[in-house]
């Protein structure tokens, strides 16, 4: 689903910086059938559960950034608010 909206991308972490972190919430509205007249859900479960998911996708990134010294991406993050 997220290739579709953005072929560049080959890995989910490269969807976990604010530039792109638009095309997941997108994505999460196919399998969730947004309502656009409610502004809700459809299933709001699931859009949950993919939103816990992509939070712990964030945070395992941060982890590893940190292990890693990665100190440039890890601001980045930090700036997104993960």
């Amino acid at each position: 689903m997220l290739r579709k909206l953005d072929s560049s991308i080959s890995w989910l972490k490269d969807f976990l910086h604010q530039q792109k972190f638009d095309i997941p919430v997108k994505a999460v509205g196919d399998p969730c059938v947004f309502l656009p007249e409610s502004n809700g859900y459809r299933t709001p479960s699931i859009a949950l559960k993919i939103g816990h998911s992509l939070k712990k996708c964030g945070v395992t990134e941060a982890r590893a950034d940190i292990k890693n010294a990665d100190e440039k991406r890890r601001n980045n993050s930090d700036d997104s608010g993960e």
